[in-house]
């Protein structure tokens, strides 16, 4: 079935890896709410928030099945990316990305996302 219907609140973890994944196959991923999401102070993840879809786990990723995602306060403190897309989002906001890494990147972006707006991204 679909995943849907997600809110998630203050998620802080370090590590490798990444906090955070959108990773669907066959099943669409839509409205999801979530906030304050950061590799905290420890740092070590690779990606805050990483969005896979095009074949890199499983198989049936369309483009259009991740849809309403709307994610704010996304701080990263040494993880070499942010936000990350490796595939394409449909209709979302994603609001106030900080990169605290000075090496890392703030958003990598998709060129095949349909209506994402970005804002307030940050690079300290």
């Amino acid at each position: 079935g679909d995943i849907h219907d997600i809110t998630c609140r203050n998620i802080e973890t370090s590590g490798i890896h990444h906090v955070m994944i959108l990773l669907p196959s066959q099943p669409k991923i839509y409205n999801i709410y979530c906030s304050n999401i950061s590799d905290g102070p420890k740092g070590g993840k690779r990606k805050v928030v990483r969005i896979y879809g095009n074949g890199q786990y499983g198989q049936g990723f369309k483009p259009g099945n991740m849809y309403n995602i709307y994610m704010n306060d996304i701080r990263s403190y040494k993880a070499d990316i942010a936000l990350e897309f490796l595939a394409p989002v449909h209709n979302a906001h994603f609001n106030k990305i900080t990169q605290l890494n000075p090496k890392g990147l703030e958003v990598q972006h998709n060129p095949e996302n349909i209506n994402v707006r970005i804002t307030n991204v940050v690079k300290k």
